[in-house]
């Protein structure tokens, strides 16, 4: 389980985000390589699924608009609804992100000022897991929480593919 200053809710991840998960995660991101949706969601459907928890909706972290227009593909609504149908679990794209600039390539405090006001919530599930493909400094993850409780939303956990900060197996 990983742990991040901030967050005050756990966040599991399948993997380490480098060396492996990293080229998986680009290619598919951003070369097209849509074919490996599947894989990356049973991994990322075993980091949900091992927070044993049961009554909860999962929520995809949403890319920026011009990211999804660019790609073709909304990568996270994709992952979630693939490890929607492997666990069982409701999912639902509860937020929207607002267009902006990218975080590729910021540091800590430049994710750090990302808040709750680039997230607009489109719908409000009891209780929420959210997905992400990694986790870095947390701070989009918070952002997304925050925005969420601001609407009534308990988030109770999140889950990711690959934890840019854990660097081997464990």
């Amino acid at each position: 389980m990983t742990t991040r200053r901030g967050l005050d809710f756990p966040v599991r991840a399948a993997q380490p985000y480098r060396p492996e998960i990293a080229s998986l995660i680009i290619a598919f991101k951003d070369e097209g390589a849509w074919s490996l949706s599947g894989l990356l969601a049973r991994l990322l459907s075993n980091a949900i699924v091992a927070h044993g928890l049961g009554d909860v909706t999962l929520v995809p972290m949403p890319s920026r608009p011009q990211k999804v227009r660019s790609r073709g593909i909304d990568h996270a609504a994709t992952l979630t609804r693939h490890c929607a149908r492997l666990t069982k679990l409701p999912w639902a794209p509860a937020l929207r992100r607002l267009p902006g600039n990218s975080q590729r390539g910021a540091d800590r405090q430049a994710r750090i000022m990302l808040g709750a006001a680039d997230f607009r919530v489109r719908s409000r599930p009891y209780r929420a897991l959210l997905v992400d493909d990694v986790i870095t400094t947390g701070a989009t993850l918070k952002a997304a929480a925050e925005a969420l409780r601001l609407q009534g939303v308990q988030v109770v956990a999140a889950a990711v593919i690959g934890d840019a900060n854990r660097l081997t197996e464990s």
